[in-house]
């Protein structure tokens, strides 16, 4: 079992591939397995070949290793998704990138304003002055570009953790308790069907 997060999903190989796996009574355990996972524990879940189901390749993926290594029950879960929908996720991105383009027109001015406006007289504020009068500066574009990728980055930083993991002590509970309860879902439903295996 190879645990992501990123989206909710019950994956099953191949992710090479958008093939299914060839072997029909391998592919139709794994994904009754994950049927019963979901069923019970994620009915939100995508379930399925990842592959097929996400419609992109991820070559190299574990559970495509371990299936060929002849894992007979190979998982890749999704178990954490952060935004609520597609459309809550266009609406983040609208907004942040208008407040980038917004902190960009402000900082184009002074890239140590927020600094200097709080401690005017600091030896920052007071040497950030005379820096900006002595040195040559670059380019107003190319400024610009900095300042705007410094805030790009700090932005990406914070939407990516809150993107892939549970950001207050609550929702990490849910979640490990959810997706434990999920994994005594899936040893007891591959214990079942275990010995269906020849």
């Amino acid at each position: 079992l190879d645990v992501h997060s990123g989206t909710k999903a019950l994956f099953m190989p191949y992710d090479w591939t958008l093939d299914p796996i060839p072997n029909h009574e391998d592919r139709q355990r794994m994904l009754d397995v994950l049927r019963e996972v979901g069923k019970q524990d994620c009915p939100e879940c995508l379930v399925g070949d990842c592959g097929e189901t996400l419609g992109y390749l991820a070559p190299g993926s574990s559970a495509d290793y371990s299936y060929s290594q002849g894992i007979p029950f190979s998982f890749i879960w999704e178990i954490y998704e952060g935004a609520e929908d597609a459309a809550s996720d266009a609406r983040d991105r609208e907004s942040y990138q208008a407040r980038q383009a917004a902190a960009a027109m402000a900082a184009s001015a002074d890239p140590f304003a927020s600094i200097t406006r709080a401690h005017p007289t600091s030896l920052l504020a007071t040497r950030s002055r005379r820096l900006l009068r002595v040195r040559d500066l670059p380019p107003a574009w190319a400024a610009q570009d900095d300042i705007m990728m410094v805030s790009v980055q700090n932005e990406a930083k914070d939407h990516c953790l809150k993107e892939f993991n549970p950001t207050t002590e609550a929702e990490y509970n849910s979640t490990l308790e959810r997706w434990t309860r999920a994994f005594r879902t899936l040893l007891a439903s591959v214990e079942h069907r275990r010995s269906t295996i020849v």
